[in-house]
């Protein structure tokens, strides 16, 4: 049985999660490992993720309400509207994509960095897209054979910012 098939795990407050839940249920997650971050989180499996301790650590002064009891919400809070967000300045398509072949880590051969590999360029890319008013938004531009960037964003000004995070 497909992943999209079955129940959305998230129970309460699923609005706030909104573009998880579409995610499931349009199955760009049925592909994924079941050891995969994003889903053990999301069923509550998360129990062993030696980040967690660091990400309340650091996020403390900040953001005191944010502790290891609701770890879990912030982060899958934050992460469904950054996709949604993505979604918006890019199309559902090229984001399916993206989710798809990147963000599922290696599908069911499961590697745990490049998951966060892809994190990282959702993380960078929401804030660039957040900085200004683009004229362009272009997902995985065609500049030449050899090189890419993720993003291209080009002001109205015409200045091009080509965005390809490495870890």
């Amino acid at each position: 049985m497909k992943r999209s098939e079955k129940e959305f795990p998230i129970k309460d407050d699923v609005i706030l999660v909104e573009f998880l839940h579409h995610m499931w249920e349009k199955g760009w997650l049925d592909d994924f490992s079941d050891e995969h971050f994003l889903l053990r989180i999301m069923e509550n499996r998360l129990t062993d993720f030696i980040g967690e301790q660091q990400a309340y650590l650091d996020n403390t002064l900040m953001y005191p309400c944010i502790d290891t009891r609701n770890f879990a919400s912030t982060f899958l809070i934050n992460f469904s509207v950054k996709m949604n967000a993505l979604k918006e300045k890019f199309g559902e398509k090229q984001i399916e994509k993206f989710v798809k072949n990147q963000l599922s880590a290696g599908k069911k051969n499961y590697n745990e960095e490049q998951f966060f590999r892809a994190l990282s360029e959702i993380t960078v890319i929401s804030y660039f897209c957040g900085l200004a008013e683009w004229k362009e938004k272009i997902y995985e531009p065609q500049i030449n054979k050899k090189k890419n960037p993720e993003v291209r964003l080009v002001s109205k000004s015409n200045i091009v910012v080509d965005i390809e995070v490495k870890t």
